[in-house]
């Protein structure tokens, strides 16, 4: 019996879903070269050119019905393989990321995927289907300056909520040193396993003696860090947060196992719920004589609009009870109108202050500081 055909309309839209994920991969693959990671940019460059639905993975990836740029669709991918090489369970990819080849330029390194994609298809899926989880420990190099900010605008000690917290690897960020180059700051921890060092452009954040009252986060799939002890650790859920990773970027690897290793000890405590619910419960406990601050980082394009709005929602009912012994603050690094760099912005309450502080590297490489206290 002849096959039945596709119908025209439906072939026209997978063929278009198909164009907008290679175009998402080449693009992801400009931005990762272009922030220092030749491995992610020939590896996305060529998935691009490569990938087919033959196998379970390409064809998810390839018919994918949101968008694969919100979603960060190529990121998933990587990690999934990353993840492959950093537990030992393919053989060819710890090969292929072991010795630093560059997909594209090796010829051999796609026939290497490409039977992880078949064989692994499993695992794969795992990073495929979920968001990612990359707990950035380098943001906290500007987020440092924004904690400062409130800080000093209000003299109060801080009670800390972050929502998308992941690990809650940024609620350690008064766990951590910082010594901007070219300056002559240095503030926390500077002899410790993360010292952060961006490259600083513009006035510096005047620095204090920060008091954390209290600090809590929330994720719909956090990292559960349980089995982290005082040294370098090697559970599964280390191996997930360090595949997010780009595998050349050895100072961001040896970072992220720093901040695991101090989250051994200070363990972060971050509960499994969504942001809107965990935050309409939370932020009315408010104590008297703290600045409460609800923060977070390259989360806002991840929330469903509907939670989004949820979360406006808390935001302005806790900005019309703040008062001046229960100020409250939003601060948030989120991309950019262009996209090609993120934005550092704090809201105070009360008095409406909106401000501007930074403009930075997706991965705090760098910092270009616009407000002085």
């Amino acid at each position: 019996m002849p096959s039945n055909p596709v119908p025209e309309n439906e072939s026209t839209e997978a063929k278009e879903t198909d164009d907008r994920v290679r175009a998402h991969f080449r693009a992801q693959s400009k931005s990762c070269g272009a922030m220092g990671s030749p491995f992610m940019e020939g590896l996305l460059e060529t998935a691009a050119d490569k990938l087919t639905s033959e196998t379970t993975v390409g064809a998810r990836i390839l018919q994918w019905q949101g968008n694969p740029s919100d979603d960060a669709l190529g990121l998933r991918f990587a990690a999934g393989l990353h993840w492959l090489a950093l537990c030992g369970a393919d053989q060819g990819l710890i090969d292929l990321y072991g010795n630093g080849a560059i997909p594209g330029l090796n010829p051999a390194a796609w026939d290497c995927i490409e039977q992880a994609l078949e064989n692994r298809a499993p695992a794969l899926m795992r990073f495929i289907e979920g968001p990612p989880q990359t707990n950035e420990v380098g943001r906290s190099a500007v987020l440092f300056g924004g904690f400062m900010a409130a800080a000093n605008r209000t003299g109060l000690p801080l009670s800390l909520h972050e929502i998308g917290s992941s690990a809650g690897l940024n609620l350690n960020w008064h766990r951590y040193g910082y010594a901007p180059a070219g300056t002559d700051l240095e503030w926390g921890n500077v002899q410790g396993s993360v010292v952060l060092r961006p490259d600083w452009e513009g006035p510096l954040p005047v620095v204090c003696d920060v008091q954390i009252n209290d600090a809590a986060g929330c994720d719909l799939n956090p990292a559960d860090l349980s089995a982290l002890g005082s040294e370098v650790p090697e559970c599964d859920e280390a191996k997930r947060l360090l595949s997010y990773i780009w595998p050349d970027q050895k100072e961001r690897l040896a970072r992220m196992r720093g901040a695991l290793e101090i989250a051994g000890k200070h363990p972060p405590l971050v509960v499994r719920e969504s942001a809107a619910t965990w935050l309409k419960r939370v932020v009315p406990e408010q104590k008297s004589g703290t600045v409460q601050i609800l923060f977070h980082s390259i989360v806002w394009q991840y929330l469903p609009e509907d939670e989004r709005t949820r979360i406006r929602g808390v935001i302005d009912d806790a900005s019309v009870a703040a008062t001046a012994d229960k100020p409250f603050a939003w601060l948030r690094m989120e991309p950019s109108e262009n996209g090609k760099w993120a934005e550092l912005r704090l809201s105070l309450w009360p008095g409406s202050q909106d401000l501007h502080l930074a403009d930075v590297c997706y991965h705090g490489k760098w910092v270009r500081w616009f407000e002085a206290e």
